[in-house]
């Protein structure tokens, strides 16, 4: 699909920076439920052609618009947790996985994660059970409520989903002039 000229042809005809596609089955193979290609930096030029075709498999067993939105936002420069040791490419935003509140003294790793960040991997770093997805992104400024009335920040300097999509927009609303 990213090489694609009918791509190319009809991105260039509906002025479309972004373009998602939803294929009906999940991969049950290798367990891939979307893909994302963009650039891989922000100001990479070259690989506009590239940035924005979307496999997307989004109706399974599983299925719901989580997983349409999760690539979507790939393609604004949002990353995976740090934590995710096979995530492909590099991006310098990550998802938060919970971590110790500002008082917390024993710093506990709380069972939350931010929106892109996976399930099984909250619940292998946080050593919990139950992981909750809070439906945001990772950001210095977003706080949640823990069960136990803390209050935890929804991110860190390293993990500032939020920051990264704001700047990365501007460069997503400049893609299909480049084609």
């Amino acid at each position: 699909m990213a090489n694609s000229q009918k791509l190319r042809e009809m991105r260039k005809a509906w002025k479309a920076d972004v373009v998602l596609f939803i294929h009906p089955f999940f991969d049950s193979v290798s367990g891939v439920a979307g893909k994302a290609y963009k650039p891989v930096r922000s100001g990479d030029r070259n690989n506009k052609h590239l940035a924005f075709a979307v496999s997307s498999w989004g109706f399974n067993t599983y299925a719901n618009e989580y997983y349409a939105m999760h690539e979507l936002f790939h393609l604004i420069g949002l990353g995976h947790s740090a934590h995710n040791s096979g995530q492909p490419g590099v991006s310098p935003a990550r998802a938060f996985i919970g971590k110790y509140t500002d008082s917390d003294k024993d710093k506990t790793t709380y069972g939350v994660r931010s929106f892109m960040a996976y399930e099984d991997v909250c619940k292998r770093v946080a050593k919990a059970d139950i992981c909750e997805r809070h439906d945001h992104f990772s950001s210095t400024s977003r706080y949640i409520e823990l069960s136990n009335g803390k209050k935890l920040k929804l991110g860190s300097s390293s993990d500032d989903n939020s920051f990264t999509a704001i700047k990365f927009i501007r460069e997503v609303g400049n893609y299909s002039k480049k084609l």
